[in-house]
């Protein structure tokens, strides 16, 4: 439920040999379950005629919810008890029910109705108490399931700034689940399992059955995906020995347990490649009255299409896979990914290529929409951060202003002062205007006073929102590497399942050196506060290859009519700089001859003397206006007022070349289009430490 993607992974292991037997159709699956759990809800119906007293309506209608856990069916039931707690003017059984709701909605992904309980649970309790803690967990848990890590991570902020506050270690426990969980889903396996020994002993031991299944799931996957398969099978018959003692019988996410523990048996049984257990365990999963929420459906579908893929059954795949694909969109890649490794295995070439590039197209789709979404976010915070820094600014001006006109006052209140100790000497007879004049200077004095308490608070609120402004950074810097971490999760999940096809290989390795790029730039433009030299990440690398790969990515760019030439008379060539900065360089450089070229040619073009390596990026295209060759490099300018872009990219290339101590020019004397020349010192490191010792 939790780990999607890596049991997606996972059953890439299970050899050929095994089909599940009994096709069925996801759909019957479930109404079966249903079927199951119906005579028991006619019994609980009549029971219900029979009960007026509300505390024992309130307890049938508690049984009937355990018999739709998770289920939709299971919301009107929660709602009748919810009237009753109301009723009886029980604030427990009152927030038993809006908890109820948290977690029915969040099996659901309804972010909104989740949202809305958790306020109804935050009001009353005023944001403290178990049961707010438990109605911020599935918050927090549905808000990083559905990609929004920005509120995920500022929820889980408040809910460990409480744990801290109150010190109980259940509220340290959920909170080290949930950054397990977090980290999880971030591919972060060792980071997850770390925390394992801050929530397992709590949680393991607790008497209510949820707070035992996050326990036992969340450590078993941990170890698990760690590699420790001895560990996660220990764990997983610990928690089966509990189910079977007797101990949760009664408790209403029983049936889920017993369900969990077979996907956690059958995980392990798919690693060992133990084909009799893995069909046991597909068949237990149904023998108990568990009625399969979404991800349940998702789950099964997908490792029956993995053990008919394997054994070749095309036709059973392409029913659970087509299931699948009417899910969640942001895992169709997946599905896609599935279906051609199926159609592969029996030689349906074309159909496996088909499918292959619509699992590219589905995971370009994501981390587009992922991107916007966090652009759009970050384009919000930035408004309102400039919105408040221009009004400290504004009121920072005025309080100067203030302080030169006090002062002036302060200065004209002393001279009148003497001025009227020197009359009093001459003439005794304005000794009353004087004493007037005093009393003015002491109104003056406390005013004084008054605009220094002024300015006082004014430096307050300054300091109060620099401090600010670096929280607004330090927050900036978590919800910017998020999607990227994602993104670059995802690319090295595409790039596994296309290790037979060379084509979509090629592309993913191309896709996870731009996130790794990305990455490192975005790490270096929020930690690097200072634009010194000494932060250079300097490594010896072959630039011959750093030149292709960035030419070659380029391919998409280019109008049809145009060509790429990479020149270069040495197959490798050594050196030491900053690989992420010096590919930043071409690739801008790259990028802009395919913006202006609508025809010919663009040549990347490497030559090596003694003292330099020099790179040439040369064009056919519209060329640079004459007169323009070294204001292009400045900043927001453009070769013309018709051209497109912030006219960033040749200032950020000027910007680079600096600090590798180059020199980066137009080639004036080219005139066929355009020809940027960058001369990158081959003693860069020797450079950078006379520099320090001067």
């Amino acid at each position: 439920m939790r780990r999607i993607v890596q049991i997606l992974l996972l059953f890439v292991m299970l050899v050929p040999g095994v089909a599940y037997a009994g096709m069925e159709s996801i759909v019957d699956i479930k109404r079966k379950q249903y079927d199951k759990v119906r005579p028991k809800q006619e019994i609980l119906l009549r029971d219900l005629q029979g009960a007026t007293d509300p505390r024992e309506r309130y307890h049938i209608y508690d049984e009937l919810t355990k018999l739709f856990y998770n289920q939709i069916d299971e919301v009107p039931y929660i709602e009748k008890k919810l009237e009753i707690a109301i009723s009886l003017e029980e604030r427990n059984l009152e927030l038993d029910c809006y908890v109820d709701m948290c977690r029915n909605y969040n099996s659901f992904d309804n972010i909104e109705m989740v949202r809305e309980y958790c306020a109804k649970v935050e009001r009353i309790t005023g944001g403290k108490g178990h049961h707010w803690m438990l109605a911020k967990y599935y918050k927090v848990e549905v808000l990083y399931w559905n990609g929004n890590m920005r509120d995920a991570w500022n929820e889980l902020q408040e809910l460990e700034h409480y744990a801290v506050e109150v010190h109980d270690e259940i509220v340290d426990a959920i909170v080290a689940v949930l950054n397990a969980d977090i980290y999880s889903f971030l591919s972060q396996d060792d980071k997850a399992y770390e925390l394992t020994e801050k929530f397992f002993p709590v949680l393991s031991k607790r008497p209510e059955g949820y707070y035992v299944q996050m326990a036992y799931m969340t450590a078993t996957e941990s170890a698990f995906y760690m590699g420790n398969v001895e560990e996660s099978m220990r764990l997983v018959k610990e928690w089966d020995e509990l189910l079977k003692s007797g101990r949760f019988d009664n408790d209403r996410c029983m049936e889920e347990m017993r369900w969990n523990v077979a996907l956690e048996y059958l995980n392990i049984y798919v690693f060992n490649n133990d084909v009799d257990k893995v069909k046991e365990y597909l068949d237990q999963m149904w023998n108990n009255n568990y009625i399969p929420t979404e991800w349940s459906l998702i789950q099964f579908a997908l490792m029956r299409a993995m053990v008919n893929r394997d054994f070749g059954n095309i036709e059973d795949v392409e029913t659970d896979i087509d299931y699948l694909l009417q899910q969640r969109s942001r895992y169709h890649h997946l599905y896609y990914t599935v279906l051609a490794a199926a159609y592969w295995k029996v030689g349906m070439m074309p159909k496996s290529a088909k499918a292959f590039r619509d699992a590219n197209d589905a995971l370009s789709n994501n981390m587009r929409e992922t991107m916007i979404r966090e652009v759009e976010q970050y384009g919000e915070l930035s408004k309102r951060f400039s919105e408040e820094t221009a009004l400290d600014d504004t009121r920072l001006r005025e309080g100067r202003n203030l302080n030169i006109a006090l002062t002036v006052g302060v200065a004209l209140a002393l001279l009148s002062l003497f001025v009227l100790i020197g009359l009093l000497f001459r003439n005794v007879k304005i000794s009353r205007k004087l004493k007037q004049m005093n009393s003015r200077i002491e109104d003056n004095s406390k005013r004084v006073a008054a605009v220094n308490s002024n300015l006082a608070n004014a430096i307050k609120q300054e300091e109060e929102s620099c401090r600010k402004k670096n929280e607004f950074i330090a927050n900036i810097s978590h919800e910017i590497r998020t999607p990227l971490n994602a993104i670059v999760g995802f690319s090295e999940i595409l790039a596994a399942s296309c290790e037979n096809n060379e084509e979509s290989k090629e592309f993913t390795q191309i896709i996870r050196a731009n996130s790794d790029l990305m990455l490192d730039l975005v790490n270096q433009i929020i930690e690097e506060r200072d634009d010194e030299r000494t932060s250079l990440h300097l490594e010896k690398i072959n630039v011959t290859e750093l030149a292709r790969t960035s030419l070659y990515s380029l391919s998409a760019l280019i109008a049809d009519n145009v060509k790429l030439v990479y020149r270069c008379d040495q197959p490798e060539v050594m050196l030491t700089t900053d690989r992420y900065r010096l590919q930043q360089l071409l690739t801008n450089l790259l990028g802009n001859a395919a913006k202006f070229t609508s025809e010919g040619s663009i040549t990347l073009e490497l030559a090596v003397d003694e003292h330099y390596v020099t790179f040439s990026v040369i064009d056919t295209g519209c060329g640079i206006p004459k007169g323009k060759e070294n204001s292009i490099f400045e900043e927001f300018e453009k070769g013309s007022e018709t051209s497109t872009g912030s006219g960033l990219g040749l200032f950020i290339c000027r910007s680079i070349s600096n600090q590798l101590y180059g020199q980066l020019y137009v080639d004036a004397s080219y005139t066929q289009g355009a020809k940027f020349v960058f001369q990158h010192p081959t003693m860069l490191q020797s450079m950078m430490s006379d520099q320090v010792k001067e």
